[in-house]
């Protein structure tokens, strides 16, 4: 396998290899900028150049082969097939389709256990596949994989691996590991949570507090009752969102920590001094942090993680887990919703391999964290940028209210704004000696321009939300600080100077 520290794919040549190697990368290399455009207004050329790419987006190959398989043996004319990992999955997604677009479609058994297959008109495939991006409820590769080889996973080692998971995020975070609950996919966490909390206070939106995660949004707007974008998360935004909380006209409060790609930090303590007296459940999703240096508890009614990013690291497998506050007076509620509708779904050889991953977590974070610091204050400093989005430069004070320790780390994650940045961003992208492509949290440094990847279609709004089109996103891996701020330097250095 390629070591993507040392020798990063960052040339054009290395268009839609796998990041990394393997056949369960969960990104892909885009090296230019143009790569990234030419994905987003679907060019063949380099549509067709993927091998892969982040797995709610472009479906694996194995879960193409799945699909391809049912839908010859299962599908009648015309129609398209889409495997889901349970009866229930595909039920919401027929429910899904049907509200979205109108269309009538049917659940069939498959001769595999832990897949049903949903089959509708094939002109309701793009809707079908947004159920699948944002919800996460997904075939996974490895389950695909061993399904069409009719292999059966090791249960036994697989429930190991669960309650290692379990345990390890329980010394992380300081919540017991039977109020932790493992998915297939971070999303997938965020949906279930979204789905209970829209049973306990139904009838009403959710609150989005601050610019998140693409799908976190589209879950809320597009499954439930509909949510209330507070897009800045602080000053008039909290005002907004306790005059609504009072009025009694929230299901439950959802906001990052910190945001992505902004990086800032929402102060959690005021805003659970709104939610708690009326009852509303505050959800946050921890995912860019992960219990290494900060804790959204004792404020959180629950925590959310993708624990594809910095938990496993390698890159080579997804999953998420949610996390259950024992202290919230909303405990016996939330957890009864869960535990109603609660299926296991993290496929027993994914479990395997997140737990073998996620073991040195702490030390990479501990790296990561001071990489990260330093490229970052060398940045902020450089002439040819104008901006560096990172939590020791942004909303510090909440950040540092929520540390575990007396000098944290701020983590591996920041934004870079440029000088000239619509002409320079594509430059020092293309010219950036790292790895290129969707994702974050991995021991490889990983660079993209988020707003292209995450908002190509609504690239206005975004910049509204103050998010620009030319913002570079970069995810710090394992490298060597000097390396790093050098293949920075070397890209940034014919960038026009600021005046």
């Amino acid at each position: 396998m390629r070591d993507l520290i040392s020798s990063p794919k960052w040339q054009g040549h290395q268009l839609g290899l796998p990041l990394p190697d393997g056949g369960h990368a969960v990104s892909v290399s885009m090296p230019h900028w143009r790569h990234v455009v030419g994905y987003e207004e679907g060019a063949e050329d380099i549509v067709n150049a993927l091998q892969c790419g982040y797995p709610r987006f472009v479906i694996h190959p194995f879960v193409v082969a799945l699909n391809k398989h049912l839908q010859a043996a299962l599908a009648r004319p015309g129609e398209a097939c889409f495997a889901f990992p349970s009866l229930a999955v595909a039920q919401r997604a027929k429910a899904f389709l049907h509200r979205r677009s109108g269309l009538e479609s049917r659940i069939a058994t498959t001769p595999f256990d832990s897949v049903f297959a949903l089959c509708f008109p094939e002109s309701g495939f793009e809707t079908a596949k947004s159920f699948w991006q944002h919800t996460g409820e997904i075939v996974s590769s490895r389950q695909a994989q061993s399904v069409m080889d009719r292999e059966r996973s090791e249960t036994g080692e697989g429930a190991e691996a669960k309650t290692a998971i379990r345990a390890m995020l329980a010394e992380l975070s300081g919540i017991p590991s039977d109020c932790i609950w493992l998915f297939p996919t971070g999303m997938a966490a965020i949906a279930a949570i979204h789905r209970v909390c829209g049973e306990l206070i139904p009838g009403r939106p959710s609150v989005q507090l601050g610019f998140p995660y693409v799908d976190t949004l589209k879950v809320q707007e597009k499954l439930g009752n509909g949510a209330v974008f507070l897009p800045h998360g602080h000053g008039a935004d909290l005002k907004r969102l306790n005059a609504l909380v009072q009025d009694g006209e929230v299901s439950a409060v959802y906001c990052e920590c910190p945001t992505n790609p902004l990086l800032q930090t929402p102060d959690l303590a005021k805003i659970a001094h709104m939610t708690r007296p009326a009852g509303v459940p505050l959800i946050v999703d921890n995912t860019l942090d992960s219990f290494a240096n900060i804790n959204p508890f004792p404020h959180a009614d629950v925590a959310v993680i993708s624990l594809t990013k910095y938990f496993s690291g390698v890159g080579n497998v997804m999953g998420g887990a949610l996390l259950l506050n024992p202290q919230s007076e909303r405990f016996d509620a939330l957890c009864t919703g869960l535990a109603a509708t609660f299926e296991d779904l993290l496929w027993s050889e994914d479990a395997i391999v997140l737990a073998e991953n996620g073991r040195d977590f702490r030390a990479r974070l501990t790296r990561v964290n001071r990489t990260a610091g330093e490229l970052c204050r060398y940045l902020k400093t450089h002439p040819a940028v104008t901006r560096v989005h990172y939590p020791e430069f942004v909303s510090r004070a909440n950040y540092e209210s929520l540390s575990m320790s007396s000098d944290p780390g701020f983590g591996g994650l920041f934004s870079l704004e440029l000088v000239d940045g619509p002409s320079e961003a594509p430059r020092v992208y293309d010219a950036l000696r790292v790895c290129k492509g969707p994702g974050l949290g991995t021991n490889f440094t990983l660079a993209c321009p988020y707003t292209l990847l995450a908002h190509y279609g609504e690239r206005d709004w975004a910049a509204s939300c103050g998010v620009r089109p030319d913002l570079l996103r970069v995810s710090v891996g394992l490298e060597d600080a000097d390396d790093l701020m050098r293949r920075f330097e070397d890209a940034l250095a014919p960038a026009p100077i600021r005046g």
